[in-house]
């Protein structure tokens, strides 16, 4: 595997997770902040991920000296950033309901 491969796969996982993490914490903390129960299934959107994803994705490539992000990448890093928040969100639930035991 040439380097900038590896270099453009190690950026799209890292991002992926990034964006996972920064969703599931703007949402929680959003819904926190409205006195509402950190209950149910993930509220967060596809679009949420895919804006977000844009925006940290094609600065990060551009900062590396990588040619810009294909759509199968930035779909990639869509759909992982967004099964990332949701397991980050039902994780969460989950030791919501445990601890009002």
């Amino acid at each position: 595997m040439s380097a900038e491969v590896e270099s453009r796969r190690n950026l799209l996982e890292a991002t992926a997770t990034d964006v996972g993490r920064r969703l599931f914490t703007h949402r929680r903390d959003e819904i926190v902040r409205e006195g509402r129960p950190l209950v149910g299934g993930w509220p967060g959107t596809v679009r949420e991920a895919r804006t977000l994803a844009v925006a940290v994705l094609a600065p990060a490539f551009a900062q590396r000296r990588l040619a810009a992000p294909t759509n199968d990448e930035l779909s990639w890093v869509m759909r992982a950033a967004y099964g990332e928040a949701r397991r980050a969100w039902l994780s969460c639930v989950e030791r919501c309901d445990e601890s009002e035991l």
